[in-house]
């Protein structure tokens, strides 16, 4: 269901930002994560602490509205992360993993 903007730079297999992946930044390599990021993300918000990292991330709708939460992950981000453009989704997984 996430549609990411143009803007984000994000791979359409995996959702990760290509200007982090060594392997998609010039769409000539095979995908690392394919499939990965939107299990990911889905699972996220189901706990109180996932909950926290997506609003602090900035949505501030229904996690459980699977079309309002996609929209917004495939959105880029109101600011650079690491001087980059991104999607919310990446900005997510980022703050989730740190």
């Amino acid at each position: 269901m996430i549609r990411f903007e143009e803007g984000t730079h994000s791979c359409f297999k995996c959702g990760f930002s290509q200007k982090l992946c060594g392997m998609g930044a010039d769409e000539r390599g095979k995908c690392q994560w394919p499939n990965t990021a939107a299990a990911i993300l889905r699972g996220i918000p189901s706990t109180r602490q996932g909950v926290a990292i997506v609003q602090n991330v900035g949505f501030d709708g229904d996690t459980g509205n699977a079309k309002e939460y996609a929209n917004w992950l495939g959105s880029r981000h109101r600011r650079r992360v690491w001087g980059e453009l991104m999607s919310n989704a990446t900005v997510v997984i980022i703050d989730f993993v740190a």
